[in-house]
């Protein structure tokens, strides 16, 4: 259950985060996407020169790993965008239309005491569709591909050279390569 189980409009708010933080993501992975595709995102830049210059050619294994990590965006990207619909166009819409119904019957939300209590307490376990029905298309995405995308993150390819991170140091930047 969302972290305002019995208030709707919890529900919506929490939602629309996870939606924005999607969209960040998608934006993001475009962006990486374009400077793997250009040789940016692990390859050192002209303008830095403290930074290790530029090997001349990429071993097969480099083009390899570049080549997985542009798949690896690429589907960060894909999944993102089509996230972010489903979540403006459906999921949130209907956490909504449930608290304007809410409100309509004058339904009663816990506070936050009453709310662990009945946490606690409540055990009202159903196989009926009626009560399932409505949440049938996130759970069914989120407790299947989303639980193997996340798994699949964790082995996430990076570019050939590694990801290049800034890091400030006693008033100057040093730079430190990953998989250095």
């Amino acid at each position: 259950m969302p972290a305002g189980a019995f208030c709707n409009r919890y529900c919506a708010c929490e939602n629309s985060l996870w939606t924005v933080a999607a969209l960040v993501l998608c934006l993001c992975g475009a962006h990486l996407s374009r400077c793997l595709a250009r040789g940016q995102a692990g390859a050192p830049s002209a303008a830095s020169p403290s930074r290790k210059p530029a090997a001349p050619a990429l071993e097969p294994s480099a083009v390899q790993s570049d080549r997985a990590a542009r798949i690896f965006c690429a589907a960060l990207v894909l999944g993102a965008a089509a996230y972010v619909p489903f979540m403006v166009l459906h999921d949130v819409p209907m956490y909504l239309a449930r608290h304007r119904h809410d409100q309509e019957i004058g339904k009663h939300v816990f506070g936050f005491a009453d709310g662990v209590r009945d946490a606690l307490e409540r055990r009202d376990a159903t196989r009926a569709f009626a009560a399932w029905g409505p949440e049938m298309a996130w759970r069914t995405g989120y407790f299947t591909a989303v639980v193997w995308a996340a798994i699949l993150m964790t082995h996430a390819p990076g570019p050939a050279g590694g990801w290049i991170t800034v890091r400030p140091r006693a008033g100057h930047h040093a730079e430190k390569r990953h998989g250095d």
